[in-house]
């Protein structure tokens, strides 16, 4: 009987160490669900997607970017206004090679502008270049990451264009975790192409507007060439240049219709070949009548038919003949009236040619002469010598009035000058 309690004695002490020692191996194979859980939370699986991204499914926590939720743009104007939060931002745009945007980025998040800033929602399945956040109390950014919380998040956004790249950005209300969400084209960038694009279209329509004007032009030139060659070819030299003369006169009276006038007046005196005159004069006459001292019968100075000064009063008459646009040929009669002695008035007959100045303003000459016609003893060939001056001008005929100064040599006395010539002055009238 003893044997049989101390037996079952035994079996039952070896049963409950047996019993222990399940539960404990139980228990060290499945621990709790809530060790199980601490466990996951102290070292989290990395999850990530096909093409790289690390999948998000929370926000704040230890790694929030800022301690409070940012519920209206006072309070990001807040954050971004704090010198550590400046700081931090300095750092995250470091480390995301971006730090040519720091600034700017600081700024509208210290304006905190409606123009700048909007309310959006980034839904589920949402990706972002990058995300700020806080490692160990330090400012770090985690690239590459795509959103698969159980519903969207609210955050303020804005944008930024560099002029070669749009960058939008994003402000998490709930951690002010700040994030790039993507890069895209630049507008200003796209807008400056289009310009340059519209630019250069413009430039080779131009360019084809006037390639064809041009060549329209050419063609046009090569048709009035043949024409006028035609025309021309069927006309003498001298026709041809007259017809273009007269075109070319037409024309510039077209263009010229105030001073048609005035070129008429020019042109009919230019086709005025001969111009008549008369003149006046008074002068004197150096010489003998009909003798000079040393001829038979005269003895002295005071002899009738010594050489004495005779006082003159001159009329003559001519033609004043174009022979270019600066010289003319004027035959000339006159007759001297001699207030010495009338009987010793002489008839006279010159052929003048003269050098006109500009605009027929005055003039100079030389030409030769028969003196005294009528007394057969006493005709001399003279040389003459004079010029002239307009005095006035008809603004109707443009006939004109000059002064003259006229002299004679007499040519059969050159051998004494000094007592054989005769001169005057007086006023010329020419009839245009």
């Amino acid at each position: 009987m003893r044997r049989f309690f101390t037996a079952l004695l035994c079996v039952a002490v070896l049963g409950v160490l047996t019993g222990h020692a399940t539960a404990a191996t139980r228990q060290s194979a499945n621990p709790p669900a809530k060790q199980q859980k601490r466990a996951t939370a102290a070292k989290p699986a990395a999850r990530l997607t096909a093409d790289g991204y690390h999948i998000a499914t929370r926000l704040g926590g230890a790694t929030r970017f800022y301690g409070r939720p940012l519920k209206t743009l006072g309070d990001l104007k807040k954050m971004a206004a704090a010198p550590k939060m400046v700081k931090d931002l300095g750092v995250v745009f470091d480390k995301a090679g971006l730090s040519s945007l720091a600034a700017e980025v600081i700024r509208i998040l210290q304006s905190a502008s409606p123009t700048d800033l909007k309310e959006i929602k980034f839904e589920a399945g949402q990706t972002m270049e990058w995300m700020a956040l806080r490692k160990a109390g330090k400012p770090e950014v985690s690239e590459k990451v795509k959103w698969e919380g159980k519903k969207p998040f609210p955050a303020w956004e804005f944008f930024i264009d560099d002029g070669k790249n749009g960058y939008t950005f994003d402000v998490p209300t709930v951690c002010g975790n700040l994030l790039l969400r993507s890069i895209g084209p630049s507008p200003r960038a796209l807008a400056a192409a289009e310009e340059a694009r519209k630019a250069e279209e413009a430039r080779q329509l131009e360019e084809a507007r006037k390639a064809e004007a041009a060549r329209k032009a050419a063609e046009a030139r090569r048709l009035e060439e043949a024409r006028k060659a035609e025309e021309a070819r069927r006309a003498e030299e001298a026709r041809r240049a007259e017809e273009a003369r007269r075109a070319e006169e037409a024309r510039k009276a077209e263009e010229a219709r105030k001073a048609e006038e005035s070129r008429k007046a020019e042109e009919a005196r230019r086709k005025d070949l001969v111009d008549p005159f008369i003149e006046v004069g008074v002068g004197k006459l150096r010489g003998g009548s009909l003798a000079d001292i040393g001829t038979p019968g005269v003895t002295s100075i005071d002899d009738p038919g010594a050489i004495q000064c005779q006082p003159l009063l001159v009329a003559k008459g001519g033609a004043d003949v174009r022979l270019s646009p600066s010289w003319r040929f004027a035959p000339a009669i006159g007759v001297a009236f001699n207030f010495h002695d009338s009987g010793n008035s002489a008839l006279f007959a010159d052929g003048e040619l003269n050098y006109w100045f500009p605009d027929k303003k005055g003039f100079v000459g030389t030409g030769i002469g028969v003196w005294d016609i009528t007394h057969g003893d006493n005709v001399s060939p003279t040389g003459l010598f004079q010029f002239g001056a307009r005095m006035w001008e008809s603004a109707d005929t443009n006939s004109s009035l000059y002064f003259t100064l006229s002299g004679r040599l007499f040519l059969n006395h050159l051998d004494d000058i000094a007592n054989h010539y005769a001169f005057w002055g007086g006023l010329r009238y020419i009839f245009r």
